[in-house]
């Protein structure tokens, strides 16, 4: 086989996988919205944070102990700071990655998008440490 072959067909293999990757993907996106419709769960965002809410489905009202509401606070502010760790690690590793794996030079094509999304990443990473700060700092007081 001539080398011009086979690099077609190392490409076709390659977008092969990536559309199994998506499809897999979107297969999960389905199944997870087809749950939340199936259950009546409607909600207006796109963050986790008011789904995690509504299946905790807190009773606290004005009425409520004091000891009740701060503890409830103090539990939204951990799940909050728990929810920008998971995405500082994912940002950290999504740049490593990048990095170690050099997909700038294996994928040339796509060299402008991966620029793109490394600095947004950065970006993204800056945002959501200076709002774990912040929220650390609120729970400590």
């Amino acid at each position: 086989m001539s080398p011009k072959i086979v690099l077609i067909l190392i490409k076709m293999r390659m977008k092969i996988k990536i559309l199994n990757f998506l499809s897999v993907f979107m297969r999960g996106f389905l199944r997870y919205f087809y749950y939340l419709k199936k259950n009546n769960v409607s909600f207006k965002s796109a963050y986790f944070l008011p789904i995690l809410l509504r299946q905790i489905n807190p009773n606290i009202t004005p009425e409520t102990e004091p000891i009740i509401t701060y503890s409830f606070s103090m539990f939204t502010l951990s799940l909050i700071i728990l929810i920008c760790f998971f995405n500082i690690m994912s940002y950290i590793l999504s740049i490593f990655l990048i990095n170690k794996y050099d997909i700038e030079t294996k994928f040339p094509s796509f060299k402008r998008y991966i620029k793109f999304y490394s600095r947004t990443n950065k970006i993204f990473l800056i945002i959501e440490v200076i709002i774990a700060f912040f929220f650390l700092l609120v729970s400590l007081r």
